[in-house]
């Protein structure tokens, strides 16, 4: 069995389509089997308002329209009885138990050089009675499993659904998940290198409260970054390319980046913070690239043991890059910590973020005006 399935905005022009084909071409082209619905005839006109008084529970819900096909493989046999109790079972499974639906069924339909076999529509409301909304999420994968399961119980030939094609609404979609799923891949992070106690800790989370600190991050990362957020665990920055940095104060965390560009983001933020010396955690790729940016820029690195390896290989990688271009061999740079009080407070002192920028050359066109920051995205 085959399901197809549509999330869309109204009801009348489905009910329209199915009913009586495009433009009205089929004055009866499918039959009603089943609803919920107490509508006094089968007209879509009807059952476009009975769908309308669910649909006033939730009127912020863009798509509340439910529809799926159902088309058996050919040989498969089944009678309107057992149309409906597939339909009841599917909606069952899919969340809509106590949703609005009708029940339209359709005869043999030419679908190109092909036939189509005798197939159901269901047209239901993706809002509840009690104003909640049944989701949409992973649409695909539950529907076959419950598609499987119908035709395990029917005995039915078992035939796997299409995947549906991408839109630009599912890339989307897609792209918003993939941030939401980031949280639970693999951690890529750089953390302050000293052992600090639990007031320093504090002292750093406290300084993200301030909002010079995110006008600053702003203007720095102009360039690369949409828009700056402060939220309930720190700053987040959001990338153009779709990826983002999180700032918890002691640490600087990754999500959804190439390795280059987290290493360079992740590094360059740990400089800004005025960090004497870091510590690093990711992949094998992160911790190439971000031990050779915090070599060519003097920032201390502490390895972890099993990183060992890994720092010794980019070590030498850049003794021979240095002894390339001055024909001697030249340590990496090593800088030693510079005492506390000098980076604590990060946004006054001389390793601070705020100090570094004040005290950079500004462009000749440079007015004194309010830098333009980059806006966040309309709520």
């Amino acid at each position: 069995m085959i399901a197809k399935q549509i999330i869309g905005g109204g009801f009348r022009g489905a009910l329209d389509y199915l009913r009586h084909g495009t433009k009205g071409s089929a004055p009866e082209r499918g039959e009603v089997l089943d609803t919920n619905l107490p509508v006094s005839d089968f007209s879509p006109r009807a059952f476009a308002a009975g769908f309308g008084a669910f649909r006033k529970l939730n009127p912020k819900l863009g798509r509340p329209v439910y529809h799926v096909s159902l088309s058996p493989a050919p040989g498969d046999e089944i009678s309107d009885d057992q149309w409906r109790q597939i339909a009841r079972h599917y909606l069952d499974g899919m969340g809509f138990a106590d949703c609005a639906f009708v029940l339209i069924k359709h005869d043999e339909e030419a679908e190109g050089e092909a036939v189509r076999p005798p197939h159901i529509h269901i047209l239901a409301c993706r809002i509840r009675p009690d104003s909640t909304t049944v989701s949409d999420k992973n649409n695909f994968r539950r529907s076959e499993t419950v598609v499987r399961d119908i035709e395990a119980r029917f005995g039915l030939i078992g035939v796997a659904s299409p995947k549906p094609k991408k839109t630009r609404r599912t890339e989307m979609t897609q792209n918003k998940n993939s941030l939401a799923q980031a949280d639970h891949e693999p951690e890529i992070s750089i953390s302050i290198g000293d052992e600090l106690d639990a007031n320093e800790r504090r002292e750093l989370r406290r300084q993200l409260l301030d909002e010079e600190y995110l006008n600053l991050l702003r203007i720095h990362f102009s360039e690369s970054v949409l828009y700056v957020r402060k939220g309930s665990k720190g700053i987040t920055l959001h990338f153009k390319d779709g990826g983002r940095v999180q700032d918890f104060g002691d640490r600087v965390s990754a999500y959804a980046m190439p390795s280059a560009s987290a290493a360079a983001a992740l590094i360059d933020l740990a400089i800004m913070k005025g960090w004497p010396s870091v510590v690093l955690t990711g992949n094998e790729a992160f911790l190439k690239e971000a031990f050779s940016i915090a070599l060519a820029r003097g920032l201390m690195v502490q390895p972890r043991p099993d990183q060992i390896e890994v720092f010794a290989a980019v070590q030498r990688e850049y003794q021979e890059r240095k002894r390339g271009k001055t024909g001697a061999s030249i340590a990496p740079p090593i800088a030693l910590p510079p005492p506390k009080s000098l980076w604590l407070d990060s946004l006054s002192g001389p390793q601070g973020l705020r100090k570094r920028l004040q005290d950079r050359p500004k462009d000749d066109d440079e007015s004194g005006a309010a830098p333009n920051r980059p806006r966040g995205p309309s709520m």
